[in-house]
C-alpha cells in the first residue's frame, strides 16, 4: 500500500494532537512533522526560513509518497505521513501575525510538488466555533480572543478553499458546546483517508 500524506490544519485547541494520537494505532509506519515557528529577527528572515523549511518538507513528503521502502502493511494498517499544521497554517498565521506575506508563495508549493494531483494526499481542516475555541484556549495562542479566533477561522477556510488538493474534508470537532467523541472523529477521518 502506498504511503499517504495527511495534512491536518486548524486553529489552536481544535484537537489536532489528540487526533494524531488516535490515528497511530491504525498505522504500520507513521512519520509526524510538526512545523515550527520561523526563526529570525526580521520578517524577511522569518519568511526566508519558512520558505526554505516548507520546500524541504514538501521534497521529503514527495520522496515518501513515491517510496517503495515501506513494507505493505497488514489489511487493517496503513503507512501514514502526517503534517501537524503545515502550509495552510503558515498562510493564516504568517498573514495575521508575522506579516511574512505567505500568500505570495505558500499555495504554489502544492502544484510545484504535485500535491494537487496526487491521489494519496489528504487535507483535513478541523473547525469549531470561535467562542468554543476561545473558551478552551491554553494561553499559548497568538491571541485568545473570540474576535481573533473568528479571523483565524475565516482565513483557514479561505486557505482551505484555495488549496488545490483534491481530497479534502472540513470536520467540525464541537457538538453542543463540547468536544465531539474522539472515537467518532477518528473513525470519520479513517474513512476519509481510506477513500
Amino acid at each position: 500500500m502506498a504511503v499517504k500524506l495527511l495534512i491536518i490544519e486548524g486553529t489552536d485547541r481544535c484537537g489536532k494532537n489528540t487526533l494524531i494520537e488516535n490515528l497511530i494505532p491504525y498505522c504500520q509506519n507513521t512519520i509526524i512533522t510538526h512545523f515550527s515557528t520561523p526563526e529570525g529577527v526580521t520578517d524577511t528572515e522569518k519568511k526566508l526560513f519558512q520558505q526554505t523549511s516548507f520546500e524541504e518538507e514538501f521534497k521529503k513528503a514527495e520522496f515518501f509518497l513515491n517510496s517503495k521502502l515501506f513494507k505493505t502493511p497488514k489489511k487493517d494498517k496503513m503507512n501514514l505521513f502526517i503534517w501537524n499544521r503545515a502550509h495552510l497554517g503558515e498562510f493564516v498565521y504568517g498573514k495575521l501575525y508575522r506579516e511574512t506575506n505567505p500568500e505570495e508563495w505558500v499555495m504554489n508549493l502544492e502544484e510545484s510538488y504535485g500535491f494537487d494531483v496526487n491521489e494519496n494526499v489528504y487535507l483535513l481542516l478541523l473547525t469549531a466555533s470561535p467562542e468554543f475555541l476561545a473558551k478552551h484556549d491554553d494561553g499559548l495562542s497568538f491571541d485568545s480572543s473570540i474576535e481573533a479566533r473568528k479571523m483565524e477561522l475565516i482565513n483557514f477556510r479561505n486557505a482551505f478553499q484555495e488549496s488545490k488538493i483534491v481530497k479534502k474534508l472540513e470536520l467540525q470537532v464541537e457538538k453542543n458546546g463540547y468536544y465531539r467523541d474522539e472515537k467518532e472523529i477518528t473513525e470519520q477521518v479513517l474513512k476519509f483517508i481510506k477513500t
